[in-house]
């Protein structure tokens, strides 16, 4: 099964942007693939300004993860598109 989705360009360089700083991509079987952005509260404003360029290819709103680093927990903003 051949998957084909134009992404315009203009989406296609903020999505290279976030895999290039802070982002990561995951991939789940076939072909699929999400991408992934985790920043801290006070990098906010940056999380939810993506979100909302990319708010078509995501299935939720951000989400609020804990993170424990040497027995400190961390809280931060997590945010997905869809597969």
């Amino acid at each position: 099964m051949v998957y084909l989705i134009a992404i315009p360009t203009r989406i296609r360089n903020i999505l290279v942007g976030v895999l290039l700083s802070d982002g990561w991509m995951d991939t789940k079987g076939k072909g699929t693939a999400r991408i992934w952005l985790k920043q801290s509260f006070k990098n906010s404003l940056y999380l939810f300004f993506v979100f909302f360029l990319l708010s078509h290819y995501c299935s939720s709103y951000p989400s609020i993860t804990r993170t424990t680093i040497k027995g400190q927990i961390h809280c931060s903003l997590t945010l997905r598109t869809r597969n």
